[in-house]
């Protein structure tokens, strides 16, 4: 009989693995909140919250409100699948939202996968790391910790837990370590590779050329904990030793994701632009907001340099698309970066905090853009030797839930 497969919220996680699902032939349901995609191969479900955090309920207590309240909503949708007669072998989901908090209730003889992205912690890690903000009070402290309680108790469930890198996986408990596998969801690199365009056109008219100094940055939403502050610093230094040179910002002028806002009320953009006033040469440094990944990967293919800087916290999947595509990453010389990237090899590491350093390289790179080829080409040989999707990633994937169900 064919297994039958549960996928729990991030639909985008596990687009690859439900198309391989589809052609075996298993019968796969994936469960999100409201505005979840569809899964190829399956029939989504989306369940519906009927309510927030409580007004006045402990400040501690907010998100885990929020978790469990979207715990319970997926357990009673997934209650009503029982009913009609489908009860999964195998679950597959993302704890963090809190999706997965009760599902063992629901359904507890079917085995479960999970993914282990980043389990909070407060010294030596996000929380402290950055000397330009105040350090970290107590109250901030068990706020984090507050953080890990429902993914905590979602792990204990969990019969394998599949962190993407090495850092991420080494945030979890040492009771958790026994049951974590390192496996990348991996990029498509049939899909991101170099020779995507020669050019590109910016909305304002302005040809950006290959043969043009373009250096390429990527935030979600600009914040601090990406770099944003550290890479809009090194603008006006980079700008000036490099007159032909243009900056292209891809990333929403939204509040931050991860990180704080700024003290101002203003957006991390508007902060940064009137911090540097009149340094920073404005037809020369391209906001172009959030964009098709086909145009991420055309802005790429013609990027001098691309600049991924993290905190010590979870490795974007920008840094290797843009790797694959055989772009120069100078990249921050942080714990996430360093699992990937090996300076001089692969891309090049910098300080994370000294813009300076940042815009010496990127002008060192800009004065001989045609010297690093190698180095380009060693970045995509590392996305296909460890992260390509197709032949790394999706066989291990494979490999470990075929274990899974077997046990």
């Amino acid at each position: 009989m064919k297994p039958k497969i549960l996928f729990v919220r991030n639909a985008d996680r596990f687009r690859f693995l439900a198309s391989a699902f589809a052609s075996r032939e298993w019968d796969c349901v994936h469960i999100g909140p409201p505005d979840e995609p569809d899964l190829p191969g399956t029939r989504t479900l989306r369940y519906q919250l009927g309510r927030g955090s409580t007004a006045g309920v402990l400040k501690l207590a907010e998100r885990l409100e929020g978790e469990l309240a979207s715990g319970k909503e997926t357990a009673d949708l997934a209650a009503r699948l029982k009913g009609v007669g489908f009860v999964p072998d195998l679950l597959i989901g993302h704890p963090a939202w809190g999706e997965m908090a009760f599902l063992g209730e629901v359904y507890p003889s079917a085995k479960q996968i999970q993914i282990g992205e980043w389990y909070y912690y407060t010294l030596g890690g996000d929380l402290d790391f950055d000397p330009e903000f105040d350090a970290p009070t107590f109250a901030d402290q068990c706020r984090v910790r507050a953080w890990n309680a429902v993914l905590a108790t979602s792990a204990l469930e969990a019969d394998r837990i599949v962190s993407p890198t090495r850092v991420q996986a080494g945030t979890f408990p040492e009771v958790l370590q026994p049951r974590i596998s390192v496996i990348h969801e991996g990029i498509d690199t049939d899909v991101a590779k170099p020779g995507h365009a020669t050019s590109l056109m910016h909305s304002n008219r302005i040809e950006l050329r290959r043969e043009t100094p373009v250096v390429t940055f990527v935030n979600r939403r600009f914040e601090p904990l990406r770099g944003f502050r550290v890479f809009m610093r090194a603008l006006p230094l980079f700008l000036a030793a490099n007159p032909t040179a243009h900056a292209i910002l891809v990333g929403s002028d939204e509040p931050p994701v991860y990180g704080a806002p700024h003290r101002s009320n203003k957006s991390w953009k508007e902060a940064m632009l009137a911090e540097l006033g009149d340094r920073l040469d404005p037809g020369r440094v391209h906001f172009v907001g959030r964009v098709t990944y086909e145009s991420l990967l055309r802005l790429f293919a013609i990027s001098t340099a691309h600049v991924y800087m993290t905190y010590p916290f979870v490795l974007s999947w920008s840094m290797l698309d843009a790797m694959a595509c055989e772009a120069l990453v100078v990249g921050s010389d942080t714990a996430p970066v360093r699992e990937v990237i090996r300076d001089g090899e692969n891309g090049f590491l910098v300080d994370f905090f000294d813009h300076t350093e940042l815009a010496d390289k990127l002008t060192e790179i800009c004065r001989n853009p045609n010297g690093y080829d190698s180095i380009r080409r060693a970045a995509r040989e590392t996305v296909l030797a460890e992260y390509d999707q197709k032949t790394i990633c999706l066989p291990a994937w494979l490999k470990l839930v075929d274990e899974v169900l077997a046990e």
